[in-house]
């Protein structure tokens, strides 16, 4: 998968609170993923969702923000 596909599936499972996970899997094949990995990313759906996750250049998850703390706590 390319970066660009990562970064929209990670945008989508972070915002999209109303499409099922069925609408999901539908899109990210239609935007190139193969079944098997748009549901292995649908599996990861409530943590891009109950987490603010920062990245890096590459879009690899580096770190989670903790709203009481106020910071970044890293998830490497």
């Amino acid at each position: 998968m390319n970066k660009q596909l990562i970064a929209s599936m990670k945008a989508h499972l972070a915002n999209d609170e109303n499409s099922s996970d069925e609408e999901l899997v539908a899109l990210f094949i239609e935007e190139g993923a193969t079944e098997k990995e748009a549901q292995e990313w649908i599996a990861k759906r409530s943590f891009y969702s109950l987490n603010m996750v920062i990245h890096d250049e590459d879009g690899n998850d580096i770190g989670i923000y903790d709203p009481k703390t106020r910071t970044w706590k890293s998830i490497n």
